[in-house]
């Protein structure tokens, strides 16, 4: 009696230690797939991304779609360049109902600042500084009758979220301020606005 009784603890005791170690074994692995996925960030890199951006106007809305090279530096620092095009639809119905249609596109030098750093979410700071071209196309034969180019300035504060250790989710708010342009019935203030801004990083961070 006294050994089935003995025998029943030490089961009892190795039941325990064994899920235990199992536990063990779980934690360590969230903690390894976690810090695979928030290492420390190299002091050098560099990243390719491409976004989405509502483009809110005066007489129209619309979406711009524009991508990107970036060089990070130090893990918090980055300069590359970036291109945007409008892809709606901005009609002039002052001079010309239903005959032309208004498009731009604008590209430039992209710079940045991020915070936190073996961090999943990090606090961004962008600026973007660029040439961008505006201009009235008939809807017949594409003929560009007015255009004009002006400077495109765009800050914005966002947040990055890294969710595999070559991909990071960004999003944004901003200001677009477009100044220079000369182009009959429309004005700076036409393209000037908030922004927001949806995109997707893929590189060495």
């Amino acid at each position: 009696m006294k050994i089935g009784f003995f025998v029943l603890i030490m089961m009892a005791a190795t039941w325990q230690a064994l899920s235990q170690a199992v536990d063990s074994l779980a934690v360590d692995s969230v903690k390894l797939q976690t810090k695979q996925i928030n290492k420390p960030e190299r002091k050098y890199g560099v990243w390719v991304a491409c976004y989405v951006e509502p483009a809110y106007l005066r007489q129209a809305n619309g979406v711009n779609l524009g991508g990107g090279l970036g060089f990070l530096f130090y893990g918090h620092y980055h300069v590359g360049a970036y291109g945007s095009v409008y892809m709606g639809d901005y009609n002039q119905r002052l001079i010309f109902p239903n005959e032309f249609s208004m498009k731009y596109s604008h590209v430039g030098l992209w710079t940045g600042y991020k915070t936190t750093l073996e961090k999943p979410f990090q606090f961004t700071f962008d600026a973007r500084v660029g040439q961008g071209k505006v201009f009235w196309e008939r809807r017949d034969n594409f003929y560009n009758m007015f255009e004009d180019y002006a400077l495109f300035v765009q800050p914005s504060a966002g947040c990055d979220y890294k969710f595999l250790p070559f991909a990071i989710l960004h999003g944004e708010v901003g200001y677009r301020l477009v100044k220079g342009l000369d182009i009959p019935e429309i004005s700076d203030d036409d393209f000037s606005g908030l922004t927001l801004n949806v995109m997707i990083k893929i590189g060495l961070f």
